[in-house]
């Protein structure tokens, strides 16, 4: 090791992930609440694998990470299941998606509920949660964790894929990854807003 102790290879690789998180094109959302964005040229273009790939260089380089990715998409990519009781509906790009999910989260009556199925029921069902037909008050949050994973997770599945690939093409990191969540995740997600 060099007597700068890789300063300047740590500094690229933090330069180099705030360019993935800013500027490639493959995330949306809040800064330190990254979501990956539903492109279908991006993924023709292999740019999901190819921040993948750098990602995964960064983390056995001694960089930084990514350290952007929303806390229950990681844990959602990573086959757990987060609680999404608390999911922040305004970090999803789509405004309508918002206000859709906001109605479900805050439905509270029976008349309320009658609103969504007549409104909405086509558009949950679209989800794959095809059993708000016969849905009470009572099964909405899970039906809200079933629509949030949708958004962020099987809508953008084939991008979310390819990211991994791209992660794994160095020597199956994202097997320890997995294996690893928790001591992995600083490397991947963060809610401290200001590390760059």
């Amino acid at each position: 090791m060099a007597a700068d102790y890789g300063g300047p290879r740590r500094e690229f690789f933090r330069l180099l992930m705030i360019e993935l998180q800013e500027n490639i094109g493959i995330f949306e959302g809040k800064p330190g609440e990254l979501l990956f964005s539903y492109d279908q040229k991006a993924l023709g273009d292999n740019k999901f694998y190819t921040a993948g790939k750098l990602i995964a260089w960064s983390i056995i380089h001694n960089g930084p990470g990514i350290k952007c990715l929303n806390k229950e998409l990681y844990l959602t990519m990573c086959g757990q299941k987060p609680s999404l009781a608390t999911f922040d509906v305004e970090n999803l790009m789509e405004s309508d998606v918002a206000e859709k999910l906001t109605k479900v989260v805050r439905c509270s009556t029976a008349e309320e509920l009658g609103e969504i199925k007549s409104t909405l029921g086509d558009w949950i069902c679209d989800c794959g949660v095809s059993t708000i037909v016969t849905a009470s008050v009572g099964d909405l949050p899970t039906f809200f964790g079933q629509l949030v994973t949708h958004y962020i997770y099987h809508r953008v599945a084939s991008m979310i894929q390819q990211f991994i690939a791209g992660i794994n093409s160095c020597g199956r990191l994202w097997e320890v990854v997995c294996q690893n969540a928790t001591i992995s995740s600083p490397c991947l997600q963060t809610h401290d807003k200001n590390w760059k």
